[in-house]
Formats: C-alpha cells, structure tokens, sequence
C-alpha cells in the first residue's frame, strides 16, 4: 500500500508539473483559453451547412457549382453573416505569436467536425469575403453593427473590416461608427500596427458628410468617443476647417488628453494658417507637463 501511494503522489507530481509547463507555453503564446468568460461564442456560430456553403466556393473544378453557393449566400441577405464569418476567419489577416493560429484553431474546434481543419487559400478567401460584402451592400450594415458591439474578437475584426469595404458608400453606418471610436483594435499591439479603427473608416467618408457628426460628438459625448472623434476631424486636415471653433473650445476641457488631442488636430486643419501657433501659446502654462510639450511640438512644427 506504501509503494502504491509513493507512486501515486510521483504521478501527481509529474501531471502538475506538465500542467504547468501547459499553461507557461500558453501564456508565452499568448493562447486563448476555451472558457466561456474569456472566449465567448460567435455573434452568430456558422452551422455546419454555412461551413459547406463557405468551402463549396473554393471550387475550381466545377464553375456551376461556385455561382450557385455565390447566389445562395448572397439570397441569405443580411443572414449570410455566418459565411462572411468562416471566410474571414480562412482569410486569416494576422497572426501574432501564434495567437491568431490559436485562435482559428478555436473556431474550428467549435464547429460541428470537431477537429476539422480546411485547407484553403488566404488570399482566395479575402477576394471570395469582399465580393461577397460589396454584393450585399447595406443589407449587412444591421448584423455587422450588432456583431460589432455584441460580439467576440473575430466578430469586431470582421466587422471593421466590413464597414472598411463598404468604404464610406453608406450614411447609415456613420453613427454606428462614431459609437465605436472608443472601441480598440481588436489586434492591435505594441509589435503590430493597427489594422482597423472606427476614425479611419470614418475618414473615409466625404467630409461633408460626415463632419457634422463628428462635431456633435466633440461636444456632446464622453470623453472617449470626444477624443476619437477629435482624432478623426485631424485626419481630414483643411478640408475640416469648420471644426476649429469646437476644436478651439476643447482646448479648455477638464480632460487633458482631449486638450492633447484637440491641438494636435487644430495643428492639422489650420494647416498654414496662424491658428496653429496662436492657440498652442495658449497651452504653454497649462498645467499637466504633456500637455505643454505637446503645444511646444505644434509651435516647433509650425515655424515658418
């Protein structure tokens, strides 16, 4: 009995230990866990028929085939946004440290072939996602802006990157978007660049368009959504001009990163004009040090 039990805790001991060695790979790959708290479920999970419907498009050997599964998603509507959701996912934009592997790993896991994974062409797959985005148009903009706010991070990628395609065609997606400035990027890193923000895909609006927005939400919203609406009014440059006043107010907000940002973007849309240096003087006694260097690279930036 004493040799079975000094077995049975030196079996303890080497499954705690691989279960360590588990979880320290894990966290160096920055590995998502399979719980419900920090992987949640799709927006919408594909059901394995969306999953058929998504890989009969990669067809090559029977061009029939590829209209009719082209003509049944873009019948679905609004409801293709399952398909739009494997392709994106096959797509694959980023991969960091292993992290994104592991997470199409994940989504692959939880269809109904456990375990399956396809083969498929990264390249083949964005072409397929964006035809596809562009053939449904407006139909999407209610799924995606759900999914945007409801969902996990395949589903706030996949989103972004649907309103980017669309590219500024529609203006019922502007006020879903100024909702979303203070949402970050879903991959975004110190070691990878941003791939997708609500400002950029704003910015690609006509400014006309979308300027009127952007003011009331310098002046009407919290602090967060005021300062990515800032950002994205720098963006424009001159042709934003109209929202110096607003922006010239926000340099007396309470809030020392919205005065940051609202001269950094006064620095822009007066652009060889005085206003630049005239309201960075106005900032260099204010009393946060960042705040002060920021006005002193305005003035430095704008000599001459």
């Amino acid at each position: 009995m004493l040799k079975l039990n000094a077995i049975s805790i030196w079996l303890v001991i080497i499954l705690l230990a691989n279960l360590g060695w588990v979880n320290a790979v894990c966290e160096r790959n920055g590995a998502i866990h399979m719980d419900a708290e920090r992987h949640p479920k799709p927006f919408k999970e594909p059901t394995q028929a969306d999953i058929d419907l998504a890989v009969s498009l990669f067809s090559e050997s029977d061009s029939s085939s590829y209209l009719v599964a082209r003509t049944a998603i873009i019948q679905k509507g609004a409801d293709a946004y399952p398909i739009l959701c494997v392709l994106y996912i096959f797509s694959a934009p980023v991969v960091v440290d292993g992290w994104f592997e592991d997470e199409i790993g994940a989504f692959h896991r939880s269809w109904p072939k456990e375990g399956e994974i396809y083969v498929y062409d990264k390249v083949k797959a964005n072409e397929l996602l964006d035809g596809l985005i562009l053939s449904l148009g407006p139909q999407l903009i209610p799924p995606i802006s759900k999914a945007l706010f409801d969902g996990d991070i395949i589903d706030r990628a996949l989103s972004f990157h649907t309103f980017e395609v669309l590219d500024g065609k529609y203006e019922q997606s502007i006020p879903i978007l100024i909702d979303a400035l203070d949402i970050l990027d879903p991959f975004g890193s110190n070691d990878v660049p941003v791939l997708h923000t609500a400002s950029k895909i704003l910015a690609s609006y006509d400014v006309d368009v979308v300027l009127p927005a952007l003011i009331i939400a310098i002046t009407t919203r919290d602090d967060s959504i005021k300062i990515g609406a800032i950002n994205t009014v720098s963006i424009f440059g001159r042709g934003a001009y109209d929202a110096l006043p607003t922006l010239v107010d926000s340099l007396g907000n309470n809030n020392e990163w919205i005065r940051i940002a609202a001269i950094k973007a006064i620095s822009s849309v007066g652009k060889g004009t005085e206003a630049p240096k005239k309201y960075a003087k106005l900032l260099l006694d204010d009393p946060v040090e960042y705040v002060r260097q920021a006005a002193k690279a305005v003035l430095a930036s704008n000599e001459g």
